[in-house]
């Protein structure tokens, strides 16, 4: 274990910009940090000066760091922070203040209901505008909800309909999708639903998952409509962690294909990617090709125990009720009819 500590300044007039952009840490950076072996990074505020720290567990700094200083994603954050930082021997003093980010991707933001109706709004306009129809019930306001209450019990324990989370990230428009679930069974409770799912997640432009992983499911992901779907691949150690230098085989409609670890894959509408279990993955739609419809053919799903995440994430969002409900999320019926 290697540790590190640096010393750099805020001007008085950036403190709360510096502030309000270290909350919202886009997670993507965060990702890059831990595979450049960056641990226990914190940073505290005193008097105008920062305190960065950070611990390293890699066995070639000079490589990761060069890795890290290289990527275009970094070097947009770097950009993008940089106006709310000076070298020590230019900056002026301010305040006294102390902040910890050492556990900012952890951190979950409430949703509010009004930001859910309209992302299901959205979604059902994107699926009219390429001719995808979901299933009746989807469509259902709350007074069909409870008006169907004793007919809802294989719809609520496989978790079939909407799900709209931006898993803890903060922003939604970077990290997070609107989900539904069509079909789907239950693995303790053969029989009930479908012995498969079938799922449409849809995407705003720029918008991805969170790397993670299946356990037990194996899924074809396909891109159905709108723009280009961007997926990256990473194989698991071990121990379960992400293997950042291993190259990659995967299979595309059945036709193999051997990439760097996550290196942007691009699909184009009509064709599939195959997951199998324990291959870390995340996707979503290319910037600058427009929204996209995805499907999933899968095994059983089941969101409550087969996602094994990179970091930590809040799997479903918690609510603020500022609206009346559009449309009920899958994860609380038995809240809410």
């Amino acid at each position: 274990m290697m540790r590190f500590a640096d010393v750099i300044q805020v001007p008085a007039d950036r403190y709360d910009e510096y502030v309000e952009k270290h909350e919202h840490i886009w997670p993507q950076i965060v990702e890059k940090m831990h595979a450049a072996h960056i641990e226990n990074f914190s940073i505290f505020y005193r008097d105008g000066y920062l305190f960065k720290y950070y611990e390293y567990s890699g066995n070639n700094y000079e490589a990761d760091m060069k890795r890290l200083e290289n990527d275009e994603e970094n070097q947009r954050w770097l950009e993008f922070t940089a106006v709310c930082q000076k070298p020590v021997s230019t900056a002026g003093m301010v305040g006294t203040h102390e902040i910890d980010f050492s556990s900012v991707n952890e951190r979950s933001r409430i949703m509010k209901r009004s930001e859910i109706n309209a992302y299901i709004k959205w979604a059902e306009e994107l699926l009219e505008k390429y001719q995808f129809k979901l299933p009746r019930y989807a469509y259902w306001d709350m007074n069909m909800w409870k008006e169907n209450r004793d007919k809802l019990e294989t719809i609520r324990t496989v978790m079939m309909g909407w799900d709209i989370t931006d898993f803890g990230s903060n922003d939604f428009e970077k990290i997070g999708a609107v989900l539904f679930t069509a079909r789907n069974g239950n693995l303790k409770h053969p029989g009930l639903g479908s012995p498969y799912a079938e799922k449409y997640l849809l995407f705003h432009e720029g918008q991805q998952l969170p790397i993670h992983y299946h356990a037990s499911k194996t899924e074809d992901i396909i891109n159905r409509g709108g723009g280009v779907m961007s997926i990256r691949f990473f194989r698991s150690k071990e121990d379960g962690t992400v293997d950042y230098d291993s190259n990659v085989t995967f299979f595309s409609d059945g036709i193999p294909y051997t990439v760097k670890a996550g290196e942007p894959v691009d699909i184009a509408t009509g064709n599939s990617v195959r997951i199998t279990p324990f291959l870390y993955h995340t996707f979503g739609a290319k910037k600058g090709c427009g929204p996209l419809i995805v499907g999933e053919v899968s095994a059983v799903n089941d969101d409550l125990t087969d996602n094994y995440w990179a970091e930590p994430i809040a799997r479903f969002a918690d609510i603020e009720e500022d609206q009346p409900i559009w449309r009920p999320l899958c994860n609380e019926y038995d809240l809410k009819i």
